[in-house]
């Protein structure tokens, strides 16, 4: 079933429409190919083997990781890493591993991911959609 929904692009993809069609976003993310984070599900392993997935919150948990396209479409899933990890230590097994992105091209992530030439994450300390912040949820 993995090979059937979830697909890498391949090098010479096109820049996606969303990004193309917009010269404000086309200068900085022309070359991203979707965005990636990881998330925790829960787990049962064997009580010999629990501490080790124990995830920063105090819960025992599997970290599952996983990369989207513009279009909502999985183009990586990496699952069964203890809780313990981090996903910064999850991609860097990934990429030593099995994922290979485009060269070239990067992912979205988190301040929880290191930058890297495969991804980019947001400054340190930096407030982003400041207007939307400054007005909270009021409608």
């Amino acid at each position: 079933m993995y090979n059937l929904y979830v697909r890498m692009p391949p090098a010479d993809a096109p820049v996606p429409d969303r990004i193309q069609d917009d010269p404000k976003v086309k200068a900085a993310f022309k070359d991203v190919i979707g965005a990636l984070d990881g998330t925790h599900l829960p787990a049962h392993p064997p009580a010999a083997e629990r501490a080790r997935f124990r995830d920063r919150k105090g819960n025992v948990s599997f970290n599952v990781m996983a990369g989207c396209s513009f279009d909502l479409l999985f183009q990586f899933v990496i699952a069964g890493w203890e809780g313990s990890a981090s996903d910064s230590y999850v991609l860097g097994k990934a990429l030593a591993t099995t994922l290979k992105i485009p060269q070239g091209r990067a992912y979205l992530g988190d301040a929880g991911f290191a930058l890297s030439k495969s991804v980019m994450v947001p400054y340190r300390g930096t407030r982003y959609h400041l207007k939307e912040w400054a007005t909270g949820n009021a409608k």
